[in-house]
Parts: structure tokens; sequence; C-alpha cells
């Protein structure tokens, strides 16, 4: 993948291995548009144990579950990514319309991946499934794509800070989605809501979960547009705009950075004003 490593160690032909090949399918297709972060060692051992290494330091130890444990590797890769990059990210989706990201925020379950796949369909472009880098006034922001399940690990301390370098596109500061090109993560109620899978390449199965990349994918970073709350109520659809501070609130609920630095969400907001 284009800028950044990830070296995945397991006994070839063992259900390791196999899983090892599989994330590797997964992530393969990364493009960070210039971010550089440093590579990450990946051990799977034979007693259903991982562990992820940063520079010779440990930064995760997890036993892998019964099922869809490629997913939980996988959010343990992309959190750790997260954190390398030291970015602002909320749990969200982000499609572009007509040249312009639309970002769907909401709990697990609200119809965030149904919704994209369904957007995807009538002509919009894949940037994110399940995590978006979020703009802050002073500074150039991204959107990163993964699927469900992304865990943060306690204790995690990151050794260096990593910049980032971009060229092109909005101008510096503008609010912006960057794409992160890991593929939709489609589980069974996402597939009972489409009727079918999404166009695209069925690049892994893990259990109950197919892994689909879409063929249309953004290249550069697309300027942020709207941001949609989805609260995953019933069928029918309500549209309400919200002020500044409904949407601080009802962000600061979601899985995100924003709860371990909620004085950034609020530059990031009133930025929005």
């Amino acid at each position: 993948m284009s800028g950044w490593t990830v070296r995945v160690h397991a006994a070839p032909g063992s259900p390791q291995g196999s899983r090892g090949v599989r994330l590797h399918a997964l992530l393969a297709p990364l493009d960070l548009c210039g971010l550089r972060l440093p590579p990450l060692e990946v051990e799977l051992g034979a007693d259903g144990w991982a562990v992820g290494r940063v520079g010779g330091e440990t930064l995760w130890r997890i036993r892998l579950p019964e099922t869809r444990a490629l997913s939980a590797l996988l959010g343990q890769c992309t959190a750790t990514a997260l954190h390398l990059a030291d970015r602002l990210f909320l749990h969200a989706g982000v499609v572009a319309v007509r040249g312009r990201a639309v970002v769907l925020a909401g709990p697990s379950g609200a119809g965030k991946t149904s919704l994209v796949a369904a957007l995807l369909a009538q002509g919009a472009t894949y940037l994110s499934d399940e995590v978006a880098w979020l703009p802050l006034p002073d500074g150039v922001p991204d959107s990163v794509q993964v699927p469900d399940g992304v865990q943060v690990p306690d204790g995690v301390r990151v050794p260096d800070r990593v910049r980032s370098r971009h060229d092109g596109g909005p101008p510096e500061g503008a609010p912006c989605a960057f794409p992160f090109a890991l593929p939709l993560a489609v589980k069974p109620w996402t597939l009972r809501a489409l009727g079918a899978l999404p166009a695209g390449e069925v690049v892994a199965r893990d259990d109950d979960v197919t892994y689909v990349l879409p063929p249309r994918r953004a290249e550069t970073r697309v300027p942020v547009a709207l941001l949609v709350l989805l609260e995953g109520r019933g069928r029918r659809v309500r549209l309400r705009p919200l002020s500044p501070g409904a949407v601080f609130l009802a962000l600061s609920r979601q899985p995100s950075s924003l709860q371990l630095a909620r004085h950034r969400a609020r530059r990031l907001v009133a930025a929005g004003d």
C-alpha cells in the first residue's frame, strides 16, 4: 500500500496464515494521499493471540474472537493508523455527490453502510465506510475508510508524531474529506436492506461479513458539503436541520477522537457555524 507498511507474521498454511493473507488483501488498496506512517508489525500466534508493534514497541495485544476474527484484526490495524496519524476522526461513512462530500455519521446499526451503498448505486463516489478524518480550522482534513468494529487500543503510545504532505486540491484549511480505500464491510442486515451485494470486487469474506471494494472511488480530497446524523429509528425518513450546539452534542456521543479532545471538537463546530 502507498504510505504505510503492514507486515503480517504467521505460520504458512495455518488458519492464522490464511487470515494474514486475507488481511493483506484488504489493506493492499490503501493509498494515504501523501501521509507517511511508521511500519506496523502484526504477529498472529498459534495460540489465537494477535500482537501489533511499531518500532519494536507493543501497541496492542488481543485474543482473536471465534467469529469475525479478520474484522477484529482489520479494526486494530486501522485504529493504529488513526493514532499514528494523530488526526481528528469520526465514526462515519463518506461519499461524494457532484464533487462534494457528504459525511454520514451515526451509531452502529443506524444504516451508514446501507446508505453509503445505496448512494453508490445512484452514482456517488466512494470515500469511506466507517471512519472520517474531519477538518480543523487550522489544518487539512482527511477521511479514512474502515469496516465496522474498529477498537481503539487502551494505553496506546505513539512513538513519533507523523506529518502529512498533500498536493493540489482545495486550499489549506478548507473542509474536505480524503479517500482511504478499504472495502465496504457488508453485514447480513446491510445485505437484507440492499437485496444484493453492492457493485464491486469481493476482496474477502469473514464469516457473515463480505468485503466489497467499490469500483468508483475518489482519488483526491473532496470539499465537504453536508453532515448527516443518522438515528436509525424506523423506516420513515425525516430530515431536520440541527444547530451547531446540537451537532456538537451528537458528535461527542459518537465513537471518535472527539471524546478524547472535546476542545478540538468545539473548534470544529465553531468553524462551521
